[in-house]
């Protein structure tokens, strides 16, 4: 047993040494072949023979081969971002490829290759903060380039920055203003971040400039469906808090009013209950039920213009169907007043479209016993 672990022993060492001569070896036939050349040629021969070993799979042996190399030339970008894009492809080494490319880096800040390459190991190394940041470096220097503004949005919504996110969307599609994609992107953009006025322009655009029957413009009004809320789907900043904020005396105020703004509604004392509802809504901002009667009393006033905007807040509420059908109605009656027939026509559209769904879904279920139906 002990001749056996002394011959295991000696077989280990004997490894060992032949790893260490191999280096040596290396590095000695490095410095004799690249010997009387000039350091360009050297740095380049150098660079493709560790270049060699790499893409034959022995990262470790590219490695020995760049460092006498780097050693002669310790300045030689070449051979310093070979060694970072080796390190990078290496297992559990990402952070020491990051710090071969700062190297660079501090020496040549603009450089767009190293940016990209260090914004990869980071993306892979999952540190979405950090290769955000370098993103934002990289679109710093190439201020011109649409797809790199694109793509940091698309990074920035990724991790929720949707503010920051609209920006970078909004910068891409002023480079390129007739691609349909990503106006699309924009719309929905917006429309996260509650901006359902801006988000409908967007997609109104888009419908004005695609071919009739294409897919894009198929991909477009599923989109104006949903920002103008056909669908139970809201932006991702939408918070869906039905009771009111605020202190107990606040909610207790709340509730001794509302009956009364009632009264006077349904009694169409308009001018007398508007103040009111604005307090509503004042103490309980997602009472969408205030906010249907806010802009009905604002349509008794003769006031179509606010009426249409109260009712447009609904979209960042979550009102029963029947009352957010009917606020879509009274947009689109109050809009035929102002003479605005295309903006009309697009709330009649999605009513239409939306009876019609209603009606294929419910045509096989008998009504109620005690519903009428009018012919």
């Amino acid at each position: 047993m002990i001749k056996h672990a002394v011959k295991k022993r000696a077989k280990w060492l004997g490894d060992s040494l032949a790893v260490m001569l191999c280096v040596v070896f290396l590095g000695s036939t490095t410095a004799q072949i690249f010997a009387g050349q000039s350091p360009d040629e050297a740095i380049e021969e150098i660079a493709e023979l560790a270049e060699a070993e790499w893409l034959d799979g022995n990262p470790g042996q590219a490695l020995h081969i760049l460092g006498p190399g780097l050693e002669t030339h310790p300045n030689a970008v070449r051979l310093q971002k070979l060694r970072a894009d080796i390190l990078a492809t290496a297992s559990r080494r990402h952070q020491e490829a990051v710090d071969a490319y700062d190297v660079i880096l501090d020496a040549y800040p603009e450089s767009l290759k190293v940016r990209w390459a260090k914004w990869s190991v980071l993306l892979r190394a999952g540190q979405p903060d950090q290769a955000i940041a370098e993103f934002q470096r990289i679109a710093q220097l190439d201020v011109n380039n649409p797809i790199v503004a694109l793509r940091l949005a698309q990074e920035l919504r990724k991790v929720d920055r949707l503010e920051e996110s609209l920006k970078w969307y909004e910068k891409a599609v002023s480079m390129i203003p007739d691609m349909v994609g990503w106006r699309l992107a924009l719309a929905r953009a917006k429309l996260d971040v509650l901006d359902g006025r801006g988000a409908r322009d967007e997609v109104e655009h888009v419908l004005r400039i695609v071919e009739p029957g294409s897919p894009e413009e198929a991909a477009a009004h599923g989109l104006r469906e949903v920002i103008y809320g056909a669908t139970k789907e809201r932006g991702r900043r939408f918070e869906p808090i039905l009771s009111p904020g605020g202190t107990a005396s606040e909610r207790k105020a709340w509730s001794a009013i509302r009956a009364d703004a009632w009264r006077l509604f349904d009694a169409g004392r308009y001018a007398e209950v508007e103040p009111i509802y604005r307090k509503l809504l004042a103490l309980k901002p997602n009472d969408y039920a205030a906010t249907h009667e806010l802009g009905m009393t604002l349509l008794g006033l003769g006031r179509c213009d606010e009426a249409i905007k109260i009712f447009e807040t609904m979209s960042g509420m979550d009102p029963t169907d029947e009352v957010y059908a009917d606020a879509f109605f009274r947009i689109g009656r109050c809009l035929m007043k102002m003479e605005k027939w295309t903006e009309a026509l697009a709330y009649f559209e999605i009513l239409y479209d939306a009876a019609l769904e209603f009606d294929e879904q419910t045509k096989e279920v008998p009504p109620k016993a005690d519903l009428r139906v009018l012919n």
